[in-house]
């Protein structure tokens, strides 16, 4: 999350696949963004994860840098849910406590033996829970659709989103992207409170069938004519996984 003074629940976190600062994963194949095999992202490409003792630290580790609760599962894909790219890490050594999966003992592939017996890493995170939102919004017990700002990190650095011609359709690609159900609202004019620092994005145009907000149309990085004023939100509802 970005570093700055707002209640932990309060922001849309986005990590763009251009981040810098550490290397973003993700995990393919699963039932939802926080279950499948690993993959990190180096060099403008994805690259498959591999280990021949990969076991719960590990595994620890890619959950909380995905924000996805607790590991539940460290495992080796069958045969059939292996990967056929590029290999990015092979051989990591964590002592579960790590932000994130660069700040352990990895290999790079170069350093690598050309053979040997590591295989597809996957982890199935236990991070779910319901949306909750502001303090009263509640209904007879209920949990409240989950309202945020949006922030996106790209280059190093968290940003929010303008919210020139922001829709229901940018608000259906955040929630779909953070695993937060659907869109109920999109929200401009700062209605959730303002963000800091950079405004990365502006004149976002989804058609709301995009898998990540920066699949969009929409002005390059950081040219903006906005004020935090005009920071972009969503609300989204049904379950979602810790962010």
């Amino acid at each position: 999350m970005p570093c700055s003074p707002v209640p932990p629940m309060a922001v849309a976190s986005l990590l763009s696949p251009g981040s810098a600062g550490f290397a973003p994963l993700r995990l393919v194949g699963g039932g939802s963004r926080c279950d499948g095999r690993v993959e990190i992202f180096q060099h403008g490409t994805w690259g498959r994860v591999l280990d021949d003792q990969w076991d719960m630290q590990e595994a620890s580790v890619v959950c909380r840098q995905l924000r996805c609760g607790e590991a539940g599962t460290a495992y080796n894909p069958p045969k059939p849910e292996r990967g056929t790219g590029p290999v990015g890490l092979r051989g990591v050594r964590c002592a579960g406590h790590e932000a994130n999966l660069a700040l352990c003992n990895t290999s790079l592939p170069e350093s690598a033996p050309a053979a040997g017996i590591a295989e597809d890493v996957g982890v199935i995170c236990w991070g779910e829970r319901r949306c909750t939102g502001p303090p009263g919004d509640g209904v007879g017990g209920q949990p409240a659709p989950d309202s945020k700002w949006v922030e996106i990190y790209y280059q190093g650095s968290w940003g929010t989103v303008c919210d020139d011609g922001w829709d229901l359709s940018d608000a259906t690609v955040v929630c779909h992207q953070l695993g937060c159900g659907g869109a109920v609202e999109a929200a401009g004019s700062a209605q959730f409170g303002e963000g800091s620092g950079q405004i990365w994005l502006d004149g976002v145009n989804c058609s709301g069938a995009e898998a990540a907000l920066w699949d969009c149309p929409a002005r390059p990085w950081g040219q903006h004519d906005c004020g935090h004023k005009e920071d972009a939100g969503v609300i989204c509802s049904g379950l979602w996984r810790e962010l």
